[in-house]
């Protein structure tokens, strides 16, 4: 037979075993219920996102862009502005500058189109014909006068008009060999 002391310790294991196979089997279902009920809900619907914050490079929005004196119907100041970042652009940029040209276009002049619109980056050129064609086609809609659209393919006037001043710069890098023609 058992002593006291030894049916007492054996009836304390058998007890701890007992709680922990109940508090087992309540944490189990537990669990499985919370499974049950998040089976047809998306991984957003699960999540608190209240704990969650944006990182500082984040949390602060763009400005929209907008420029002074600019009419709401034609947006002409838009357009010139527009003609003139594609004026400003390189002639054979590199990829991290068509990049950067591409995020300025989509924040600055996205809301002048209508519809969704990919710029050609590869050189000026391209970039100055291209807002110039897009620029008549959108005052062609509106029913402009033909005086106030652009003649696209004399890329020399376009440049002149919204492209850098060279003759300014001549009289100050005229004597760098190169720069300019004689």
């Amino acid at each position: 037979m058992f002593t006291k002391d030894q049916l007492e310790t054996q009836l304390r294991g058998h007890a701890k075993s007992a709680i922990f196979e109940r508090d087992f089997v309540l944490a189990f279902n537990k669990y499985l219920n919370e499974k049950k009920e998040g089976a047809n809900k998306t991984y957003a619907e699960q999540k608190d996102w209240t704990e969650y914050r944006l990182t500082p490079a984040f949390e602060s929005k763009i400005k929209p862009f907008t420029v002074e004196g600019d009419d709401a119907k034609l947006h002409k100041a838009k357009w010139a502005s527009f003609l003139k970042d594609a004026a400003f652009y390189y002639d054979l940029p590199t990829l991290q500058e068509q990049r950067e040209m591409r995020f300025k276009l989509q924040h600055r002049y996205d809301d002048l189109f209508a519809d969704q619109w990919r710029a050609p980056l590869q050189s000026r050129r391209d970039l100055i014909t291209w807002v110039c064609e897009r620029r008549n086609n959108y005052l062609a809609e509106r029913e402009v006068a033909e005086d106030q659209l652009e003649d696209c393919q004399n890329y020399n006037q376009l440049l002149k008009k919204y492209g850098p001043d060279y003759e300014a710069l001549k009289g100050k890098l005229g004597h760098v060999r190169g720069l300019f023609e004689e």
